[in-house]
């Protein structure tokens, strides 16, 4: 659950074989025009830019059961190398998160746990007189200000950061519309 992978694209020969290239048919520089070239099982023959998965904050959470939590709770920490929220539950919310549905009860649980992963960073990942405090450039640090700059929300470093009013923006509490019958 940490960060997310970067993948490289590439055109691997399937079989060996020797080619005469053709710059117009090839693509090659024309220094190449005409020339003969043995190509082996598994060369490279084209290789594309890196692409990054676009990261969510779940990239971020790992999830760890503590038998010594009590039932319903749970407590926050941060790891560096590479940055990431470690989040010790409690035997019964550990199974619920990760073998429940994704319903209103999970999403109200996701809420807490991401409004104290929030306040973790505010507290102990924002700059004091303009000094990097832990975490330094991380990227995993990074993709997260880009997750939230994306979503238009404030960064745990700007003066309106409200860790819970962030938190209901990623993850809104649903509740009943007051509409039932009874």
């Amino acid at each position: 659950m940490g960060e997310p992978p970067l993948f490289t694209p590439m055109v691997i020969a399937s079989e060996s074989r020797t080619v005469q290239l053709c710059s117009d048919r090839d693509d090659v520089h024309r220094i190449w025009n005409g020339q003969t070239v043995e190509i082996k099982t598994g060369c490279r023959l084209a290789v594309g830019p890196v692409v990054r998965i676009k990261p969510t904050l779940l990239h971020l959470l790992r999830f760890n059961q503590d038998m010594e939590l009590a039932p319903g709770r749970f407590r926050v920490a941060a790891e560096s190398q590479p940055f990431q929220f470690v989040v010790a539950l409690s035997a019964d919310l550990h199974r619920f998160l990760r073998y429940g549905k994704e319903d209103a009860i999970w999403r109200h649980i996701m809420t807490h746990v991401v409004t104290a992963c929030f306040a973790l960073l505010q507290r102990d990942f924002s700059t004091i007189d303009g000094d990097e405090m832990d975490g330094g450039d991380d990227r995993n640090l990074e993709a997260l200000e880009d997750f939230l700059e994306q979503r238009e929300l404030p960064h745990w470093e700007d003066e309106d950061f409200r860790p819970e009013e962030v938190a209901t923006a990623l993850y809104p509490h649903l509740v009943d519309d007051g509409k039932r019958g009874g």
